[in-house]
């Protein structure tokens, strides 16, 4: 009786984990149902696309349970409307991130402390990130932040990469307003 109660306390995280995706492949998602279906998932396996080209995507509420993303994660074309990008569960991504012509208040991962991959930041108009937690990156490029995207304007700030250990490289390239605070 004692060994399976052991068993039974190391399993509970790995049983209630959902994978969704399939490894070796992109997957790309452009509708809010798809964006919806994601809800349960913890660990995404393969590349991670969301593009939002036709403004069908209204939020990205049912991306807080991601903890690792196995591949590449791109978020991009959403420019229409303010969508607010809030990942409190993270972690990990196995390559890239990649934020490409976003309107985000906030773009939120404080719980991400890796990725194998660059972290980029292209076109993108917010006031607030957090990656409080990155503690390794390969290069960090944010560029055109706080540029005009259809007629608005933003500036930010940078107030994280607090914890930050290894970068390679970090490169900020014709960011308009911003304003770089350690």
């Amino acid at each position: 009786m004692k060994k399976i109660l052991i068993v039974l306390l190391c399993l509970p995280s790995f049983i209630f984990a959902q994978f969704c995706g399939t490894s070796g492949y992109t997957t790309i998602v452009t509708t809010q149902a798809e964006v919806d279906a994601l809800g349960g998932c913890t660990t995404f396996l393969g590349n991670l696309t969301i593009a939002n080209q036709g403004a069908n995507i209204t939020n990205l509420d049912s991306l807080v349970n991601i903890q690792t993303i196995e591949g590449d994660f791109l978020i991009e074309e959403m420019q229409w409307q303010n969508i607010d990008i809030i990942m409190p569960s993270l972690t990990h991504i196995n390559g890239f991130l990649r934020i490409y012509k976003c309107r985000a208040n906030k773009l939120l991962m404080p719980a991400l402390n890796s990725t194998n991959g660059n972290l980029s930041l292209d076109t993108w108009l917010g006031d607030s990130l957090n990656f409080e937690s990155l503690t390794s990156t390969n290069n960090i490029y944010i560029s055109r932040c706080g540029q005009e995207i259809q007629s608005n304007y933003n500036s930010f700030g940078v107030h994280t990469f607090n914890s930050l250990t290894s970068v390679n490289e970090l490169r900020f390239e014709q960011c308009w307003g911003g304003k770089i605070i350690s």
